[in-house]
């Protein structure tokens, strides 16, 4: 019975790791986890965009002026330090807690007339100073161990930042266009 259940248990962690793997998208040229698009907003000119980005951007994250790193209407740009908490299920309770570990990222968005470009990248954890990239979990390198629970990380960071892009693509939504109806 107990060599059954080890046997179920390491088909469940593969087959989480694989699923986890494959939602976040890799670029194998830059080799790093990057969450890219270019949203097309017709009849929207740059500066209505950067304003729609500024305010949805301070409806998503909490203190958003203390996350700009850089913020250019002018030339159209901006880029933020964003974090993340890691929420993990407790393997003997099964309740949901706060992980121990922050991840960290960038978010840049870039401004044309009648579309925008969002990047989440840098995706890393800080530990004391050294900057552990979760590529090295996606990427299931030699120090990945049982004890970090990689899959179920890569898997909260997948869920998060896709609700993130969500917000990001509501809130910059083109004008709604009301006509009135002559009777």
């Amino acid at each position: 019975m107990k060599k059954l259940f080890l046997l179920f248990a390491l088909i469940s962690c593969a087959a989480i790791q694989t699923v986890s793997a494959q939602t976040v998208p890799y670029d194998s040229v830059k080799k790093q986890i990057i969450y890219t698009e270019v949203v097309q907003v017709p009849n929207t000119d740059k500066a209505k965009l950067f304003e729609r980005a500024t305010h949805v951007l301070g409806t998503m994250y909490n203190e958003v002026e203390k996350k700009y790193e850089t913020k250019d209407a002018t030339g159209g740009t901006m880029m933020l330090k964003c974090t993340t908490r890691v929420m993990l299920m407790d393997p003997k309770t099964k309740v949901l807690v706060q992980d121990k570990e922050f991840i960290k990222y960038k978010l840049s968005i870039s401004f044309k007339d009648g579309k925008y470009k969002y990047d989440f990248y840098d995706f890393h954890i800080d530990k004391g100073g050294y900057k552990y990239p979760l590529e090295k979990m996606y990427l299931n390198d030699q120090t990945v161990t049982k004890e970090m629970r990689a899959p179920e990380k890569l898997a909260v960071v997948d869920k998060d930042i896709k609700e993130m892009i969500a917000k990001l693509k509501e809130g910059m939504k083109a004008d709604k266009v009301t006509t009135k109806e002559d009777w």
